[in-house]
């Protein structure tokens, strides 16, 4: 069993949301914390997800009873604290993890442009 397993950019909602792999990715899920590195949405607008976009968030609550759940804002979404909730995952801006003397920052890549782009900013 992994320690840790991540994944992002799932993008419910969406046309190129691979719900298949998906679903059978998480019915053989063996790890002890799940990480989901941003986009779990491709929007806000819930009228977009199909009935399969709903079993993976169904699946997602179920898995959060057995395993630590940690979602991880991405630029798509949103105020995520309410559907967090509902599915039973901790929502975060950001996730440090420790490998051995080394510690890890887990973020959605979108921030680290942003960031990109104010450092060069402050270096001008």
């Amino acid at each position: 069993m992994n320690q840790l397993t991540i994944i992002s950019d799932i993008h419910l909602g969406s046309n190129i949301c691979q719900i298949d792999k998906l679903s059978k990715f998480l019915d053989n899920l063996e790890t002890q914390t799940l990480i989901i590195n941003g986009d779990l949405f491709d929007s806000w607008d819930f009228r977009r997800l199909r009935k399969d976009h709903w079993k993976i968030l169904k699946k997602l609550r179920q898995i959060s009873d057995k395993i630590k759940v940690i979602w991880i804002s991405g630029n798509h979404d949103g105020p995520a604290e309410l559907v967090s909730h509902l599915i039973g995952v901790e929502f975060v801006d950001e996730y440090i993890i420790q490998s051995g003397t080394k510690k890890i920052i887990i973020l959605h890549g979108i921030y680290l442009i942003t960031l990109s782009q104010n450092i060069q900013y402050l270096q001008n």
